[in-house]
């Protein structure tokens, strides 16, 4: 078992991380370096380990485990208590004869088939390239051959549909593409005149499957005025103690925060001090 996992450092400004909450980002980040992980990224563990090594409440880790599985970055099957990390190989394939058996090897011992079966192409493809191994023609193969193999299992294993969404998922039409480019443009235009950032489009694939869920329980119309409101927001344009800005992915990450806006809890309020508030009604009595 490897003692140290593989981290991009861009990793933090990733779309899908952006969009997680505090408690999905840090199981997320336990569950690819946590000691019970394999080197193919599928493996047995339970709640109760995760709770005590996290140091959080049985409802938190269920809460942000379930939010894992519908962001698509991981897949769990109960029966067999066994977790697979869906983009794993992104940032942990390596192309060497020895690790590409011990994948095979410890793909054989994935006790769900669940898991096998949605990672059976990246299965295939480490089959494949294992043969060329065991034919001899790495021998002769030079750097770019193994690392275009390296690329291909990458590709996959972020692209993939069967990997990233679930079952139940359905591919965006022509009037999904149509809200998503409406909303893109209708933020960069709304936000010109902000210190908000504005958005690049297309979207990634985790923002089109959030803005649809979005879509589908609020309506389109509901979507665009979310964003003239975060538009006319003092608060959410940085004017608050925190000088903190809203973004986008803030906005979209789930539910909750998209209510807030609409309630108006991002609605203009004063932000002066309470003396500062006095002091002005003060002067303006004298009058």
């Amino acid at each position: 078992m490897a003692i140290y996992r593989n981290f991009f450092i861009d990793l933090w400004d990733e779309d899908d991380i952006l969009c997680m909450t505090a408690d999905e980002t840090y199981l997320y980040m336990y569950l690819r370096t946590n000691p019970k992980g394999t080197s193919w990224g599928i493996y047995k563990i339970s709640f109760r380990l995760v709770e005590f090594h996290l140091k959080l409440s049985h409802e938190r880790v269920i809460e942000a485990f379930e939010g894992l599985i519908k962001k698509g970055k991981i897949t769990y099957d109960k029966a067999t208590k066994e977790i697979g990390i869906c983009d794993w190989f992104t940032h942990n394939f390596q192309s060497s004869p020895k690790y590409i058996r011990s994948i095979e090897k410890g793909f054989q011992n994935v006790d769900s088939q669940n898991l096998k079966d949605q990672f059976k192409d990246i299965i295939n493809k480490i089959n494949e390239y294992e043969d060329t191994i065991d034919s001899g023609q790495i021998v002769n193969s030079t750097h770019s051959d193994t690392d275009s193999v390296s690329s291909k299992v990458n590709d996959y294993s972020i692209n993939n549909s069967s990997i990233i969404r679930s079952s139940t998922d359905i591919e965006d039409n022509e009037k999904d593409k149509e809200n998503y480019t409406l909303i893109a443009e209708t933020w960069n235009k709304k936000m010109e005149n902000t210190h908000i950032s504005k958005v690049k489009y297309p979207f990634s694939a985790l923002r089109n499957k959030l803005l649809k869920e979005i879509i589908r329980e609020n309506g389109i119309e509901l979507v665009l005025e979310m964003i003239d409101k975060v538009s006319k927001s003092d608060f959410a344009n940085g004017k608050n103690d925190k000088k903190w800005v809203i973004s986008f992915s803030w906005c979209i990450q789930n539910s909750e925060n998209f209510a807030k806006i609409i309630e108006g809890n991002f609605d203009y309020k004063d932000l002066r001090s309470k003396e500062q508030i006095a002091n002005s009604k003060k002067y303006a009595n004298r009058d």
